[in-house]
């Protein structure tokens, strides 16, 4: 119930509630390996990487077979600037979505394009619009903001659920001084 909690205070951009939350968290259920990929998920979304890369790296000490663990420490190694850790990260987790989500931003920073690019496309084929908000994040991510506001709007039209993540997904920070992405924010109506 804390790792809840502390999302959704990552959510609305409490920092300082979705840590203190989250390593209180760890400390009431240390054996979890759930408990810290959910914190390491906050923990990346309020961009205190390097703690996140400890969390995520105990959870997956913890099950070494959960591959969504390894995709998620790809993202926050990618956050860093990482971007070698990061491949080796999703590359071991490139048959779940979230590696696949992970290597088309690692991929396409490290300058393959063209496997970055196959990757969108398979996403979006395996996805159509249910994609909205991935593909809104990975074009942020490759500096086309057009096309990232876009499917901003398209998550919009379409009520994608993954946008209860915009005021806090660190994948959207280069779009936040848009005034289109400033008007979808507004129309959200997230809570302060």
């Amino acid at each position: 119930m804390l790792v809840a909690y502390s999302r959704n205070a990552s959510e609305m951009g409490h920092l300082a509630e979705t840590i203190s939350t989250g390593r209180r968290a760890i400390l009431l259920d240390s054996l979890n390996f759930h408990v810290y990929r959910g914190v390491g998920i906050v923990l990346t979304g309020v961009r205190q990487y390097a703690e996140a890369v400890t969390v995520l790296n105990t959870a997956i000490s913890l099950e070494p077979t959960y591959v969504r663990n390894y995709a998620l420490l790809g993202l926050a190694h990618y956050l860093m600037g990482d971007y070698e850790a990061a491949r080796s990260d999703c590359e071991g987790a490139a048959t779940d979505d979230m590696g696949e989500y992970c290597l088309t931003l690692v991929y396409h920073k490290l300058g393959r394009h063209a496997e970055s690019e196959t990757l969108l496309r398979k996403m979006q084929s395996a996805n159509g619009d249910d994609g909205a908000m991935t593909y809104a994040c990975v074009y942020a991510q490759w500096g086309d903001k057009a096309k990232a506001l876009e499917w901003l709007e398209t998550a919009m039209r379409t009520r994608n659920a993954g946008l209860s993540d915009l005021k806090a997904s660190p994948e959207l920070d280069p779009l936040r001084e848009e005034p289109r992405f400033q008007a979808i924010e507004r129309a959200l109506n997230f809570p302060t």
